[in-house]
């Protein structure tokens, strides 16, 4: 359906966007990585003790997710300070709680075929992000999207695709004829 992800994440922002405003659910923010030039979909993951020049420091970790849907955040500087640090650049403001959080997945065309694939190492890391966050945001919903040229390949079906993706409470794998049964779970969650 989409030639990118890029175009697939900009197609759920903007489906999300306009729900959330025929709701009337003004207090709802989405982000998207693709969304603007400067991605602020980074979400803390984890926390890591480390010791620097003798003094221990509490390194928050953090991870860019493809959209996220919250309606509160923490001060940065609350949480961030002179014993809590953050890795990398990825926390640019707040932090956010997130409500929803969605992986996006794009089949690619198999070297060999026609067919499409989907490596089973994506859906494994996904899964552990996934789990990650659900860790330090025990009350967030993560939900797969997966758009696939074919349709929903019958591997895709089966037990050993679901197992990977464990830590996911909804597995979406057609876009086009699920959207709005998608938005229905995403509403229960922000209601």
């Amino acid at each position: 359906m989409f030639t990118t992800e890029q175009e697939f994440n900009k197609e759920v922002v903007n489906f999300l966007r306009k729900k959330i405003t025929e709701e009337g659910l003004a207090s709802i923010r989405v982000v998207g990585g693709y969304d603007s030039g400067a991605s602020d979909n980074y979400l803390l993951r984890d926390f890591t003790f480390n010791k620097t020049d003798n003094s221990w420091y509490l390194y928050g970790g953090f991870q860019e997710i493809d959209v996220i849907l919250y309606k509160e955040t923490i001060p940065r500087e609350q949480l961030l300070g002179s014993f809590v640090k953050s890795t990398g650049v990825g926390v640019r403001g707040n932090i956010i709680v997130p409500s929803v959080i969605i992986e996006l997945k794009k089949a690619s065309r198999r070297k060999t075929s026609k067919l499409s694939s989907f490596p089973s190492h994506d859906a494994i890391a996904t899964n552990v992000i996934a789990g990650d966050v659900k860790k330090l945001f025990p009350r967030v919903k993560a939900m797969f999207l997966f758009d696939n040229f074919e349709g929903v390949p019958s591997t895709f079906k089966n037990i050993s695709f679901n197992r990977m993706l464990y830590n996911f409470d909804g597995i979406y794998l057609d876009w086009k004829n699920d959207k709005e049964r998608i938005w229905k779970v995403i509403k229960g969650c922000l209601v």
